[in-house]
């Protein structure tokens, strides 16, 4: 992605002159394509340029617009046509992306945000009024992350950067630990003490008179959609997954596509290379990267992985797990424990050795198209619709796919309805039990699944309950579980990206707003009836997918080679428990920790739990004091001496 960053002083102080070009430095890996700078009395905004798409290069950074309003950019936007029709008369000769984007905020205020529809981020210096906006597209796939102080505000596209010039390298955030040992992190937190992300969906804005003022200009709340002709539906699927994939492919150079065998990740490279057929995108190729393993046969998918290529007619570059398990990014891995590692972080490292800087997912395409096998939304609707013969039929259809008798859906009825603490409750206690484990209790059961001391979980459930209230006050409550998890993703996108990995967009088709807006308003026995996940989206594919790929009810079992794996970390942890981070710093039980470790290692463990997440976290500590040691070391002359 390219890089922007930049310092508002509150009080209109000079910038200080060897700030810009310490700046440019530190985003310069980001964008290896030209910069700009912008510099004003109290401000500084930066720019590093990373051509994608054929526009980009005609884009000069930062923009100023003949009202003297200076926006930088990182983004594509998808509905470039639509925002033309309806700004041409606000446009001079300058159609780039961030031309229109300043004319859409210059035409609608912060409301324009809202009609930009693609992955991006922005800083904008409204001139008149001397004030600074930073905002981000509904699920925040560009990450822009800021840090204010009493008498400035900082922002930058890199965490790592931001950090180091605030100087709170050391001081961890406790909220996002425990959140990434639990996976429940908090919206806006990130693993530093008082820096944030802007929220999706958000615009911030600072003045020098005023406080932070915060303005949402999208909701997951949408309206409804029914069509007569059940195919118009598959038709629609189609179209909209197409043109998410195809917006992806504005690429002037090769992209990679992620093919792991799966049905999502088929669908996209499936559907790319009918439009690379058609010559309908600007991408010249796609090449696939898959991973592979010789170790675990339960968990290769190299049988489905082969039928794809043989489609395409293509093979792609298939990746041994085995042999990139250790991988960690040295220069960049200290800032987050999301940042990539292992094979994902050798796919990416694989995008940009052939000169790619495009990488399209399958994620989170089970989510969206409705992978809920056991999924009650079908009759819930029906239910609310005021329809007793839909509902009856439904929950017979419920009652058959999950072999669970038919007097059970009034209880799925009621659920919805409970209190907050009721409903949360009842959604956390499944994983829980699936994580190992065995107390009726909630919080019990969590500290049993999670390792947690006592103290550290009352953060796990305020964030639980916090999540729950958040999506009951959406309308349709039938689709709760979609909701929950566009809610949950959106909010924690940016910090699922590797935002630190110079050079590589790592971009999702299924996150597009239209297919997201139009599976939330189609009827829920379209999208995913009981005991038929993803109908839709097979239909809609049908005669798209090799018809080994369309009839998979679900990938490979994954568990094992995740134990193994695990085992080979646990010797070099156990030897000295505490001096373990987690526990040191009272996060994780010693006791429980001990008792995963011999369950493991001895082979009666059932569910590994969060074990794979307290090693991670473990491991993320000792490259931060490893990254450290190597500033400290190149800091010194040959004598040994500090420069």
């Amino acid at each position: 992605m390219s890089a922007q960053a930049g310092i508002f002083y509150f009080d209109g102080r000079p910038i200080e002159p060897d700030l810009p070009n310490r700046l440019d430095v530190h985003l310069a890996a980001f964008g290896p394509d030209g910069s700009g700078q912008y510099v004003a009395p109290g401000l500084l905004m930066a720019h590093r340029a990373l051509h994608v798409t054929p526009e980009d290069r005609d884009e000069r950074q930062p923009y100023r617009s003949e009202r003297g309003n200076v926006m930088t950019w990182d983004g594509r936007l998808d509905n470039r046509d639509d925002l033309l029709l309806q700004l041409w008369r606000d446009l001079r000769d300058d159609t780039t992306d961030v031309a229109l984007a300043m004319a859409a905020y210059e035409k609608w205020g912060v409301d324009g945000f809202g009609r930009l529809i693609g992955d991006w981020s922005l800083a904008l210096w409204v001139y008149d009024v001397r004030e600074l906006t930073l905002a981000s597209d509904y699920a925040g796939n560009r990450g822009l992350y800021y840090w204010q102080g009493n008498e400035q505000v900082l922002w930058s596209t890199s965490l790592g950067a931001l950090v180091e010039r605030v100087g709170i390298r050391e001081c961890l955030e406790p909220r996002f630990i425990v959140g990434y040992l639990t996976a429940a992190i908090p919206p806006n937190i990130t693993p530093y003490v008082d820096v944030r992300y802007v929220l999706p969906a958000h615009a911030l804005t600072w003045s020098a008179d005023r406080p932070a003022r915060k303005a949402r200009f999208w909701d997951l709340s949408v309206g409804s959609i029914r069509y007569r002709d059940p195919h118009e539906y598959e038709a629609r699927a189609r179209e909209l997954l197409r043109d998410a994939v195809a917006g992806r492919l504005r690429s002037s150079r090769p992209a990679f596509a992620e093919l792991s065998g799966g049905l999502d990740s088929s669908t996209v490279v499936c559907v790319a290379d009918r439009l690379l057929e058609a010559r309908a995108v600007c991408a010249p190729s796609l090449q696939t990267a898959s991973y592979v393993t010789d170790s675990s046969p339960e968990s290769d998918e190299r049988p489905f992985i082969l039928t794809v290529e043989r489609q395409r007619n293509k093979r792609g570059l298939h990746i041994k797990a085995e042999d990139c398990v250790d991988f960690v990014d040295d220069e960049h891995g200290w800032v987050s424990p999301l940042h990539p590692t292992g094979v994902m972080l050798e796919i990416l490292r694989t995008t940009k050795r052939h000169g790619a800087r495009v990488l399209l997912s399958g994620h989170p395409g089970d989510l969206i198209m409705g992978n809920f096998p056991e999924s009650t939304a079908a009759v819930e609707y029906a239910c609310a619709a005021g329809q007793p013969g839909a509902c009856l039929a439904a929950a017979r259809q419920w009652s058959r796919a999950t072999r669970r008798p038919i007097w059970h859906v009034p209880g799925q009825l009621l659920t919805p309805h409970l209190s907050v603490r009721a409903t949360t409750i009842r959604a956390v206690m499944p994983s829980l039990r699936r994580c190992g484990a065995t107390s009726g209790d909630v919080l019990d059961a969590a500290a049993e699944a999670f390792l947690l001391v006592p103290k550290r979980l009352l953060v796990w459930w305020e964030e639980k309950f916090e999540r729950a209230q958040r999506v009951a006050r959406y309308r349709h409550r039938w689709q709760r579980t979609l909701i929950d998890g566009i809610a949950e993703y959106t909010c924690l996108r940016t910090m699922q990206s590797p935002s630190e990995l110079p050079g590589i967009l790592y971009t999702h088709s299924y996150t597009d707003r239209r297919l997201i807006e139009f599976v939330l308003a189609i009827p829920p026995d379209v999208l995913n009836p009981p005991g038929k996940p993803r109908l839709l989206m097979k239909s809609a594919f049908d005669g798209v997918l090799p018809p080994k790929i369309a009839r998979r009810f679900s990938k490979g079992y994954v568990d094992p080679f995740k134990i193994r794996k695990v085992k080979a970390w646990l010797p070099a942890v156990a030897q000295d428990l505490d001096s373990l981070f987690v526990v040191r710093e009272g996060y994780v039980d010693r006791t429980r920790l001990k008792a995963k470790i011999d369950s493991v290692c001895g082979g009666s463990c059932r569910a590994l739990g969060n074990i794979e997440f307290v090693l991670r976290l473990e491991r993320w500590v000792n490259s931060r004091r490893r990254s450290e040691n190597s500033k400290i070391a190149d800091r010194r002359d040959a004598r040994g001496v500090f420069l």
